[in-house]
């Protein structure tokens, strides 16, 4: 836990502790206390609880005024994707691709679920149907692949409260005739 005291005069003029006091915002509007981190970093995470301590002092006499704790999360874009899976596939059967990528959100106990956008062509197949593609998750399935499956350029992009992540290499499938003549 870390641990930032403010003090509040009679005056009303108010003390932030040293370490804070170029970082922090503090304001009391309505009831209400109001306290800004700036310059966030990915050290000011790894304390993960700050614990905020309003003083108010008159005289030599200090009164606790608040007393509350909140958890600081920092929210990042998830790294670039990676494509996975069988890449050639023979006319008629089902070939998956997968995508892959990971969370930067800090601290990493509390990263969130990524989404996937999966494109063809740039056509986002995430919220297009199609009875042949179908995504789960990190996951498209392509069922009955045709020859007509080929050269078409297949993307995925991750996202997450931080953001959008940069959009995976292409990946394109490759169809290989289901008839073998010998």
């Amino acid at each position: 836990n870390t641990n930032i005291i403010v003090k509040r005069l009679l005056s009303g003029q108010v003390i932030i502790d040293q370490q804070y006091k170029d970082r922090v915002t503090f304001d009391v509007l309505d009831k209400s206390i109001k306290l800004i981190l700036k310059d966030v970093s990915d050290d000011d995470v790894i304390y993960g609880v700050y614990k905020l301590r309003v003083v108010f002092v008159v005289g030599g006499t200090s009164s606790l005024l608040y007393d509350n704790k909140a958890e600081l999360y920092l929210f990042g874009k998830p790294t670039k994707p990676v494509l996975s899976g069988g890449q050639r596939v023979k006319e008629g059967q089902d070939i998956t691709l997968m995508c892959t990528s990971s969370s930067t959100s800090i601290p990493i106990k509390y990263q969130l679920p990524l989404r996937y956008t999966w494109t063809r062509d740039n056509i986002n197949l995430t919220t297009t149907s199609s009875s042949r593609h179908r995504v789960n998750g990190h996951q498209l399935t392509i069922t009955n692949v045709m020859r007509d499956d080929r050269n078409h350029q297949y993307t995925c992009i991750t996202g997450e409260d931080g953001g959008l992540s940069s959009e995976s290499d292409i990946t394109q499938i490759i169809v290989l005739c289901k008839y073998i003549y010998l």
